[in-house]
């Protein structure tokens, strides 16, 4: 393992590595641009073919950056192995291709800091897309988000848009490695069953989208997503759990839907036979779930509500009022 002198923080930046020196040296130049003065960087190479240490450790000397080194184990056990390792009172996970929002470290500690129950403040990101910044993320519809807030949905594009109390990461149980590709979401989960979410449209990211981002990965990325859903779901009381995994399978689907038929029309025009049997036997796979969810849901109004049907905000205030689904907790 390589190490680095350690450096006292109130906030540890970690950031999982593999490969692409590059996108790493030019993240690493955003953050200590704005040198937060009590930062530190944290980088986890996860096996990299090429030691990142050694590409890049003489470029940041007497900075506060600690270089690791991990055998190759994903991106999950390296953003879990930096937050062992970090001394901040706040950890912040950017990828090693995101961009750092110069001075949003500032806002984002003193909401924190002015607020002891929230466990973690996030911001917007913008798009970068061939050196061109084409979008933002919308403007969240609340400054406050709680555990069934995410049920819906995961708010945030990338980890590195929010900011989180150590205390509140650690009591949570970090990210898991088995929900790989949405483990931000669960985590979201299990963390705003601790406290709350600070919501602010300022903006704290730029997501730089290339060929080797991980959401690429279409088929992977909805076939996690769905063992996220049932996963989230034991959060809710069961007379709530219709509600909420139809609202996570309504998510899931509109992300992925066209992505997955999307790849499917490229693994055609290119006689790629693997890549269709993979990606129709997901979309059965998301279609069956979600037809499922909706089948349910309908029962579950007639049941309990005696209607047919509700607005989606109907739905997300019978969750938000049961205290039996907000104080339950997922393992």
């Amino acid at each position: 393992m390589l190490t680095a002198d350690f450096y006292p923080s109130s906030v540890s930046v970690i950031i999982p590595a593999y490969g692409r020196a590059n996108f790493l040296r030019e993240s690493l130049r955003v953050l200590l641009s704005d040198y937060y003065h009590e930062l530190d960087i944290i980088v986890v190479d996860d096996g990299s073919p090429q030691v990142l240490q050694t590409e890049l450790a003489s470029e940041f000397r007497d900075l506060p950056v600690r270089f690791f080194r991990q055998s190759n184990s994903g991106t999950t056990a390296a953003r879990n192995y930096g937050a062992s390792v970090a001394g901040g009172s706040y950890l912040l996970f950017i990828d090693d291709d995101d961009l750092f929002i110069p001075e949003s470290l500032n806002w984002r500690v003193d909401a924190l800091n002015r607020d002891p129950q929230a466990v973690a403040v996030a911001g917007r990101c913008r798009f970068l897309r061939d050196g061109r910044y084409d979008e933002c993320q919308p403007k969240f519809t609340t400054k406050s988000l709680s555990h069934w807030d995410f049920l819906s949905g995961n708010r945030f594009y990338s980890p590195g848009q929010v900011l989180i109390r150590a205390s509140a990461f650690h009591a949570s149980g970090g990210f898991r490695s088995e929900f790989n590709g949405s483990e931000d979401w669960e985590m979201w989960v299990r963390l705003a069953l601790l406290g709350s979410f600070i919501a602010d449209d300022r903006l704290a990211l730029d997501y730089r989208f290339h060929d080797g981002n991980y959401s690429q990965k279409v088929t992977l990325m909805c076939h996690t997503a769905r063992r996220v859903v049932e996963e989230i779901s034991k959060s809710l009381c069961p007379a709530h759990i219709a509600i909420g995994r139809y609202l996570a399978y309504r998510y899931v689907s509109t992300v992925y839907d066209n992505k997955l038929r999307s790849a499917l029309v490229a693994a055609i025009s290119v006689n790629d036979r693997e890549t269709c049997t993979s990606v129709t036997r997901e979309i059965g796979f998301l279609t069956r779930a979600t037809n499922g969810a909706c089948l349910s849901l309908k029962w579950a109004l007639i049941r309990d509500h005696r209607r047919i049907r509700m607005s989606e905000h109907e739905l997300n205030l019978i969750g938000q009022r049961c205290p039996d689904c907000a104080g339950r907790s997922l393992s």
